[in-house]
């Protein structure tokens, strides 16, 4: 009797765990940011790229600080394959988000895509930024 009784608040436990909510942390698509983290980390810029704009889309307003880190590796994303978009990219975070820590970084990150299009006087403006 005492083993039937444990078995049942056993699996009356177990079961209650497939009803009850997610988390903040699920169901705010934070492992969508986390999955493109992990792609940029493995170079994959393209793929982390696209998964990246779709955590963008999802948040809704909703500027946190992974909406913000999202739109940060999304450009450099774009940095890192020398896409036509990534001097916007770039551009369009500085504009955003002037108080995020990544500013300076993106700066010498826009002096180096600069550079490599050898548009050399626009590097040397990037530069000088950093200071």
């Amino acid at each position: 009797m005492a083993n039937k009784l444990i078995l049942s608040a056993l699996l009356l436990l177990s079961l209650t765990g497939l009803w009850a909510q997610k988390t903040s942390y699920y169901t705010s698509g934070i492992e969508e940011y986390q999955k493109a983290l992990e792609l940029f980390e493995k170079e994959k810029y393209t793929e982390a790229s696209s998964v990246f704009d779709n955590f963008i889309k999802n948040q809704k307003g909703n500027e946190n600080s992974f909406f913000v880190k999202a739109h940060y590796y999304r450009a450099l994303c774009a940095a890192n394959l020398f896409n036509n978009d990534a001097e916007f990219l770039i551009s369009h975070f500085l504009v955003q988000f002037p108080e995020s820590p990544k500013v300076k970084e993106l700066y010498f990150v826009m002096g180096n895509f600069q550079y490599q299009k050898k548009k050399y006087q626009k590097a040397i403006k990037w530069y000088k930024k950093i200071d």
